[in-house]
């Protein structure tokens, strides 16, 4: 192959390439290669004409002629070859921009899907649902936590963290739910434990030894009702945010069956039970931090008897949330006990001083 057709081929091949690196900012490296391409061209044709020999002076304008002639003839074969690479090379970027194009924009669609998540409102799903951004739940959360700490007696922030740290925990237990036949039933049914819904007058007829009738004397006692527990506002899926409000509504049927009062010692040992059932956060939340209300005497009790006690029982129980309560008001509490395979704490003399205190 001629230089000079080394050298136009040269320049058509790098010509795309350059193209393709001049929008990555690598244009004065490869203007340096090009000049060096076309330097090392041009010295190869000044040798070429160094080696041939001297023309006479009455031929000079012919064999300049013919030299020209010479070195600016390109072969047909050669020529459709450079050609062919040079059509190659521009389909190969054409098809690479977009590629390149993409992969560029990909920052920043990134940023912006993620911004449209984080801000985005959700539709309202039912009644008492208040829609949250991504960003708001977790601020929600974290100011929940701090005021629970300050004073563990407010049920309704209490309430707000189990709401939005408690979509994992809850997508688990409706699948417990719904792989029971009981517990499919509650979700397709719906029932709710208020006062429009249980007898009261009834349930204080019962006698004491049954479900209904430990219940009734059990809220009585503590002037209790069953309307106080806060709805569920900041759960987005209707159904996920019914098995919440299950769950704190048969709150005070867990005291019951465990035969605890609501002393803070005893609300722990609920709510590590109540854990190992759920896995709902503010659970474990709560069985964390709770202990430092607690004297190191009762803190010590707790650790050495009732913890392993509360995750052990709490295990190996059946799902309460499976339980239909209301149809077993009028059952004996022992045989409810027996069925759900409960058995109650040990009665240690620290725990009964607990119960006198109530």
């Amino acid at each position: 192959m001629f230089p000079l057709a080394r050298g136009l081929q040269a320049g058509r091949v790098l010509a795309p390439t350059l193209s393709i690196c001049e929008r990555f900012g690598f244009t004065m490296l490869f203007r340096s290669s090009r000049a060096a391409s076309f330097s090392q061209t041009t010295r190869t044709q000044n040798r070429t004409s160094d080696l041939a020999p001297p023309s006479t002076p009455n031929s000079s304008s012919s064999s300049s002629s013919s030299s020209s002639q010479q070195n600016a003839y390109i072969h047909p074969d050669d020529f459709a070859a450079t050609s062919h690479q040079s059509h190659g090379h521009t389909a190969a970027h054409s098809a690479l921009n977009p590629l390149f194009e993409s992969l560029l924009a990909l920052p920043q669609t990134l940023a912006r899907q993620a911004i449209h998540m984080a801000t985005h409102v959700p539709r309202k799903q039912y009644p008492e649902h208040v829609p949250l951004t991504l960003l708001q739940k977790p601020l929600l959360a974290l100011g929940s936590a701090v005021a629970t700490l300050v004073d563990p007696e407010r049920a309704h922030t209490l309430a707000a963290l189990g709401d939005v740290t408690g979509s994992y925990a809850l997508n688990g237990l409706r699948k417990r739910m719904k792989d029971h036949p009981i517990g499919s039933e509650i979700l397709e049914d719906r029932p709710h434990l208020s006062s429009q819904t249980l007898d009261y007058a009834h349930l204080r007829t019962l006698p004491e030894t049954t479900l209904g009738g430990a219940y009734i004397r059990w809220m009585d006692r503590r002037s209790f009702s069953a309307d106080s527990r806060p709805p569920v506002r900041f759960v987005d899926d209707p159904e996920l945010a019914y098995v919440m409000l299950r769950y704190r509504q048969i709150h005070d049927f867990t005291h019951v069956l465990l035969g605890l009062p609501t002393s803070v010692f005893s609300e722990l040992i609920v709510k590590w039970f109540e854990f190992a059932q759920t896995g709902l956060p503010v659970c474990l939340i709560s069985g964390v931090f709770g202990p430092l209300r607690l004297s190191s005497a009762e803190r010590e009790a707790f650790a050495k008897t009732y913890f392993l006690w509360a995750m052990r029982s709490g295990h190996e129980a059946e799902l309460l949330m499976n339980c239909y309560f209301e149809r077993h008001l009028e059952d004996d509490l022992d045989q409810v006990r027996s069925r759900l395979r409960i058995v109650r704490p040990p009665y240690t003399s620290f725990l009964d001083k607990q119960v006198e205190s109530e």
